[in-house]
């Protein structure tokens, strides 16, 4: 039924096309039934359909499991459609065209330096390899660094190990991204929210985000 109500144009030619479907299934042996459970529901004219709210605009963004749908919940009451998009796909999983850069090479990236003897460490980000980054903070300075003053506080700090948390070439997600680390992780050393200090509305979301990887062992600061 389908095909004859959306492969045929002219009316009267549709309704040949039902009669003839009609008998060919009464001459298998089917009831009236079998044509009644075919035909498609009515679906209403969508350019009849009035909205509640007006249709502002739509955005994209990655699925993550409980918190996409609460924003997907907040922007529709404002007319805003949420697509979702999966940051993992197999192309991801599969094609490496190039070989792999090694992490003290990585350019755009937020990192991690830990200390050795506690639970202490800092988030930051960088534009610049990484290598080049982590030698600035070793390098002695007049100016203060809150793991030089940790170093000099007699700890011992991982240099070698350093933890890549993210990678963005973009200078402003990288620095949403840095602010999200650095609240959702043991970062003490930091002596600020960042350079793009996060609102925060975002905390409950964030929690909702670390109570499903316990794994992380962390809280979200109120700052």
């Amino acid at each position: 039924m389908h095909r004859a109500d959306t492969c045929i144009t002219e009316e009267a030619n549709k309704i040949i096309e039902k009669n003839n479907i009609k008998k060919s299934l009464r001459m298998c042996g089917y009831g009236d039934w079998v044509y009644n459970v075919a035909q498609p529901a009515t679906a209403p004219d969508r350019q009849h359909v009035i909205r509640d709210k007006p249709h502002v605009g739509s955005i994209v963004v990655p699925y993550v499991h409980g918190a996409s749908e609460a924003l997907r919940r907040i922007f529709s009451k404002r007319g805003v459609s949420v697509h979702f998009k999966s940051a993992n796909t197999l192309r991801s999983a599969l094609v490496a065209p190039k070989d792999k850069v090694p992490p003290g090479k990585c350019c755009g990236t937020v990192y991690q330096v830990s200390c050795n003897d506690c639970d202490s460490a800092y988030v930051g980000e960088s534009a610049r390899p990484l290598n080049t980054r982590i030698a600035e903070h070793r390098r002695p300075s007049t100016t203060t660094s809150p793991v030089g003053d940790h170093q000099k506080a007699g700890h011992s700090i991982e240099w070698k190990d350093v933890k890549i948390l993210d990678r963005e070439t973009d200078w402003f997600r990288r620095g949403v991204k840095e602010s999200i680390h650095i609240r959702t992780s043991k970062s003490d050393l930091n002596k600020d929210q960042g350079r793009h200090r996060l609102s925060g509305a975002y905390n409950s979301l964030l929690r909702q985000s670390m109570s499903r990887d316990s794994r992380h062992g962390s809280t979200v600061s109120d700052q």
